[in-house]
């Protein structure tokens, strides 16, 4: 059934983007560590110094990029897929079950649109905590 309402290529599609950009987010969470660590160090006077700062506004930017290259890469050649015109009709018969013929004269078609789960809204939100992480960084200057 799947196949009438989708083209049965994007799941591949989709699917191979997918396991691509696992390594994509690896890389990104890999490099909020030593983000982290250079977060913590900052708040201390003594190990507050320009190469702490500078190391941890490149590292950041670095896992901003690997975060924004996996989010739209999933956003572009997945999620963009489910949501054609011809794709967000269903036709149902009365009893409940989906009918394979779309101009069925007793169907109800269902008007539905995909929309971006928890996984989606996490990494768009980590993505956008990146952001606030370099500008913080760089806003804030090491002592003399």
């Amino acid at each position: 059934g799947l196949e009438n309402y989708m083209d049965p290529e994007d799941c591949q599609v989709c699917a191979d983007t997918s396991t691509g950009l696992v390594t994509s987010v690896v890389m990104s969470v890999i490099t909020t560590f030593p983000t982290l660590t250079t977060d913590f160090l900052r708040m201390y006077p003594n190990y507050d110094v320009n190469c702490q700062k500078v190391f941890g506004s490149v590292v950041s930017f670095l896992s901003f990029l690997l975060s924004m290259y996996t989010w739209l890469g999933y956003a572009n050649q997945c999620f963009v897929t489910f949501n054609t015109e011809n794709s967000n009709w269903v036709p149902f018969w009365a009893n409940g079950t989906v009918s394979l013929n779309e101009n069925a004269p007793d169907t109800i078609r269902v008007y539905f649109q995909w929309t971006p789960g928890v996984g989606l809204i996490c990494l768009m939100a980590a993505t956008f905590l990146k952001l606030v992480d370099i500008t913080i960084m760089c806003l804030i200057p090491a002592p003399r």
